[in-house]
């Protein structure tokens, strides 16, 4: 029995060793996330550590994520821009709507068509920072694939949105510990992650 209990392959210890990961993995995410342009760039290697992890393809937490930041640094940070620009303009189009007087009928049709673009937009950001941090592809390509996957697997989708609205509240409602919270969240979609992109690597090419 006490054998068993200090053997460091039990589950228990296997568990320990993951929490300690993702605490450690969290700390350097923010630490390379605090010059602010660079979070996107952080949110890739951060993934790319995890999906591995998921993979039970472990490595040095460290070397992964620097290599990672390191690699995926121009394309990522390019991807962030563009979604904190995306961002903006649905929170001016939102504004706007809410903010000042305007004909129903236009109130409802314009709601309804930001909304549908907005959604569209969280699918892709959801997949984009997964598939750029999981394989070599163009930005074009990367945006293309990310709205493919997102509709062909709209059941994973809606769970990954569910888990980071979770996690957004969390975030929210305990900032000071947000580094962890997002490690945790990128920990517990990633499995979802390395299914849909195994599935998609055993098709043939044809």
């Amino acid at each position: 029995m006490w054998n068993n209990l200090f053997d460091p392959e039990n589950s228990f210890w296997s568990f320990m060793a993951k929490i300690a990961d993702i605490f450690y993995v969290s700390l350097i995410f923010l630490l390379f996330s605090l010059p602010l342009i660079t979070i996107g760039a952080s949110i890739t290697a951060l993934l790319s550590f995890t999906l591995k992890q998921s993979e039970n393809r472990d490595g040095y937490i460290f070397k992964t994520f620097l290599n990672a930041f390191k690699m995926n640094f121009k394309q990522s940070t390019a991807v962030y821009i563009l979604t904190m620009l995306v961002g903006s303009f649905f929170f001016l189009d939102y504004y706007a709507l809410f903010t000042f007087t305007l004909p129903q009928i236009f109130k409802i049709l314009t709601f309804s068509a930001v909304t549908f673009l907005a959604i569209v937009s969280i699918m892709i950001i959801i997949y984009i920072f997964p598939l750029i941090a999981y394989y070599r592809v163009s930005l074009k390509k990367a945006i293309k694939d990310s709205l493919y996957l997102a509709i062909n697997n709209i059941g994973s989708t809606v769970f990954i949105m569910l888990i980071y609205t979770f996690i957004s509240y969390l975030c929210y409602r305990y900032t000071l510990f947000s580094f962890l919270f997002v490690a945790l969240g990128f920990f517990a979609v990633s499995p979802i992650f390395s299914r849909i992109f195994r599935k998609i690597d055993e098709v043939p090419q044809t």
